[in-house]
């Protein structure tokens, strides 16, 4: 099928980082999404983001390697500790973004343990992604928590500098991708022609 559009990609990712900057920004009862994956991120037909399940998917430890798909997206930490953490969702925005240009997630292994390794071995090379996105995904990628962005917010003002940073043409207005990030399709409109 080929490689999603990286503007659109950064698109998505920026708006995914903006859904989840009012859930830990809360002052008195911050809350974390835990399980973001591609199967609990929708888009509208208008180009809107919908996170599902927020604060009631929170990744727990696996007793067994027979749901190990769904830790395929999860922060090296809940992995390890099944603790879910502003931070943790960050590395989530992170593991989409390559889903969503690559069509496959950045890590994927049988067990849990053979993942920790994967994941402990860096972000694998993905010669077609352009730099600017590639940079902007490894940081959120990072195994080490206090190296991704600050904040969702933080992330989704870093992902928009990247996208201003190149000079590139508009988007065409209706591209087509998932309506749910994994499966039917939905048209959004390019960088500038949206909310």
């Amino acid at each position: 099928r080929g490689f999603m559009d990286p503007r659109l990609v950064g698109l998505l990712g920026r708006k995914i980082a903006e859904r989840l900057a009012p859930l830990h920004a809360r002052v008195q009862a911050p809350r974390v999404h835990g399980g973001l994956t591609p199967g609990n991120v929708l888009v509208s037909p208008e180009g809107e983001v919908f996170l599902l399940d927020c604060g009631l998917a929170e990744v727990v430890r696996p007793r067994s390697d027979a749901f190990i798909s769904r830790w395929f997206f999860a922060a090296p930490e809940q992995l390890s500790e099944a603790t879910a953490t502003p931070a943790s969702d960050l590395y989530s925005i992170g593991a989409l973004i390559f889903f969503l240009f690559a069509g496959r997630p950045p890590f994927a292994a049988q067990t849990g343990e053979a993942l920790r390794e994967k994941i402990a071995a860096g972000v694998p090379a993905l010669p077609q992604m352009p730099r600017w996105l590639y940079a902007v995904m490894a940081k959120l990628l990072s195994s080490e928590a206090a190296l991704r962005p600050r904040s969702a917010a933080d992330a989704a003002r870093q992902i928009s500098s990247a996208m201003l940073a190149v000079e590139a043409g508009p988007v065409a207005a209706a591209t087509t991708v998932p309506s749910r990030v994994g499966s039917p399709t939905a048209a959004v409109p390019g960088p500038g022609e949206g909310p």
